[in-house]
């Protein structure tokens, strides 16, 4: 822990080995997080982020990304998130995906911006691991829009209920092509390759239906940002009909 923050250090006059022991004590999941830094890397974490988090690689926690954490939905706005705590008095607690032990769990979670020295700012995220949020899952299989997130080869690894539906295809549509399914396979792959570069792409399109009719939709591209920046496509489509009511 030889990058630990200072105001931990000062925070007791204990033993340095107390303090941590009573750190370590501490039931929630805590990590602290240097948020100056791009891929938002781990200074500080305790025996139950330890414990319940599945480490990144065989280093551990600290100094590992907080992204490589995260699962893909909570990893592309936690940037967005982190951005909005500007006062050290205030906490945001927000619905976030943590990696766990090979699952993905949605907790709420505790951010706080901490009062740290100026080559520092940083973040602490607590949640109780306990304590899950409802599953997630078929919250967003309800949605009314197709949702996808796409690898960067453009294979899908996450799709809805209403995505695959939508695909003209059967079976799971983890590892598939998106470019082999519809509505996905209407846009050309440079609207995947831009989105791969950091651009936004909304287009209307005309997709076959099951029954052999036409459907309106709306298809919104954008990156899916991850540690080592963007690292995947998310997609959105949804019935442009339905959304002029």
């Amino acid at each position: 822990m030889a990058r630990s923050p200072d105001y931990l250090r000062l925070a007791t006059s204990a033993p340095r080995t107390l303090a941590e022991a009573a750190f370590d004590g501490i039931r929630d999941v805590v990590l602290v997080v240097d948020v100056r830094a791009k891929h938002l890397p781990v200074v500080l974490a305790n025996q139950a982020a330890r414990e319940w988090l599945t480490p990144a690689d065989a280093a551990g926690l600290v100094d590992s990304s907080l992204y490589g954490f995260l699962g893909a939905a909570s990893a592309s706005v936690i940037e967005s998130v982190m951005g909005s705590l500007c006062d050290v008095k205030t906490a945001l607690t927000q619905p976030l995906t943590w990696r766990s032990t090979g699952d993905e769990l949605a907790y709420s979670t505790e951010l706080k911006l901490l009062d740290s020295s100026q080559n520092q700012r940083l973040v602490m995220l607590t949640f109780n691991p306990k304590a899950p949020d409802f599953d997630v899952g078929p919250a967003v299989d309800q949605l009314p829009v197709s949702l996808m997130i796409l690898d960067r080869n453009f294979r899908v690894i996450h799709a809805n209920a209403a995505a695959a539906l939508a695909s003209g295809v059967s079976g799971s549509l983890i590892g598939r092509s998106a470019l082999t399914l519809r509505p996905t396979s209407i846009l050309p792959r440079e609207v995947y390759q831009r989105a791969l570069e950091g651009h936004i792409h909304y287009q209307g399109v005309q997709a076959p239906w099951r029954d052999g009719t036409e459907q309106y939709l709306l298809v919104h591209v954008q990156p899916l940002a991850g540690a080592a920046g963007v690292e995947g496509v998310i997609v959105l489509s949804g019935d442009m009909a339905a959304g002029a009511h």
